[in-house]
């Protein structure tokens, strides 16, 4: 691989420090909206006014921080099942929601002297995003002290805040019914992880199979697409367009080779960082059809993050096809088909985002054929 190649998709890629200190962000963010909906009740107190909603978020991720960092890397919970990434954050949501000092009720008198004013509730908007501050900081933290890779977190953070948001919501119903019944949702979701994860991986994990295809019209007779698929040059970093999947980190295509013409030939399609898939031709139709399996030579721990390793437990690139349509003598359709599995306890999430990549990767590759066999 040429080294410039690399140094071009680091650029590319959010580094794992710019994703936690973005969070650092939006952590601040969101107890200063709580800060500015309190402080009209808190007024003249100063740095008082942040240390009430500061704390809570700071526990809840204390909480979060704890279970990844200490009882994750065992059986006890695993990272890659919903009591973790859904249940963990529930109960963050709720630790911070419950945690959280009311304000002071701001339209009240005393009606005898030296009597404390009423507490109100938090409102719906604190319950729904102060959670969001927990999750943010404590992903950060997983970040900043390497458990938690940057692929991983942006694909687990939407799953995250939406279930600690839920928390938060729980926490308030529990808060306005009564301070036992906060206490329970309190006790009752810190521990719930904990029992879920066992009953969750008593049984195997789902393997599903999932077909993800793209399209592109390209101005140019078969023969020449079809030698811009056979094999496939090196290609320029400066050739691929900008993708998502660029930015999330995913190393990008470099180049394809064939070891001969026909059924049963070697293609090695190589990645960056070292990621190699190793391609055995089923299906050689000149002019119309292409189609191999795949796998996935030992890839480096640099290639990808733990979770996402193509080829382990929860993912995996298993087929691939190029079938050309003639639309016109000098016009052709090129359809890229691949066959992936996802083998997790959350499949209906992780295939969104699996088929999101396989469709984002796909059509660079199918950008770099369009604009190769046009120029031919």
């Amino acid at each position: 691989m040429d080294p410039a190649q690399g140094t071009t998709a680091a650029a590319l890629a959010v580094p794992g420090w710019l994703l936690a200190m973005a969070l650092c962000g939006l952590a601040a963010a969101v107890v200063a909206l709580v800060v500015a909906s309190r402080s009209p009740r808190l007024a003249g107190q100063g740095w008082r006014l942040w240390l009430a909603p500061a704390l809570s978020a700071g526990v809840g991720a204390l909480y979060g921080v704890l279970l990844r960092t200490t009882f994750s890397n065992g059986e006890l919970l695993a990272v890659m099942t919903l009591a973790f990434l859904s249940g963990v954050p529930f109960a963050m949501g709720v630790l911070s929601i419950a945690l959280l000092r009311p304000a002071p009720r701001a339209a009240w008198s005393a009606s005898e002297p030296g009597e404390p004013p009423p507490r109100e509730h938090p409102s719906w908007s604190t319950a729904l995003l102060l959670p969001w501050a927990s999750v943010a900081i404590a992903v950060s933290i997983t970040l900043f002290t390497g458990h938690e890779g940057v692929i991983c977190a942006l694909m687990a953070l939407p799953l995250m805040l939406g279930s600690a948001s839920a928390g938060g919501a729980l926490a308030l119903i529990a808060r306005s019914m009564s301070s036992r019944a906060m206490g329970i949702a309190a006790v009752g979701s810190a521990l719930l992880p904990l029992g879920a994860a066992r009953l969750e991986q008593s049984t195997p994990p789902p393997l599903e199979l999932r077909t993800t295809r793209n399209t592109i019209d390209i101005e140019a007779s078969s023969a020449a697409v079809w030698r811009e698929i056979a094999r496939v040059r090196a290609i320029d970093p400066a050739d691929l367009p900008w993708r998502v999947s660029h930015l999330f980190g995913f190393p990008r295509p470099i180049e394809a080779t064939l070891s001969h013409e026909g059924v049963g030939a070697t293609r090695k399609a190589s990645f960056e960082r070292g990621l190699v898939f190793t391609e055995t031709v089923t299906t050689w139709e000149p002019l119309a059809r292409l189609a191999f399996t795949i796998v996935a030579d030992p890839v480096p721990p640099e290639a990808l993050d733990e979770h996402v390793t193509i080829g382990g437990p929860y993912f995996d690139v298993l087929e691939g096809e190029y079938r050309l349509e003639v639309l016109a003598p000098d016009r052709v359709r090129l359809h890229l088909s691949s066959e992936h599995r996802l083998s997790t306890r959350f499949n209906a999430y992780a295939g969104w985002w699996s088929d999101l990549v396989m469709s984002d990767i796909q059509g660079a590759i199918l950008e770099v054929v369009k604009a190769r066999a046009e120029a031919r």
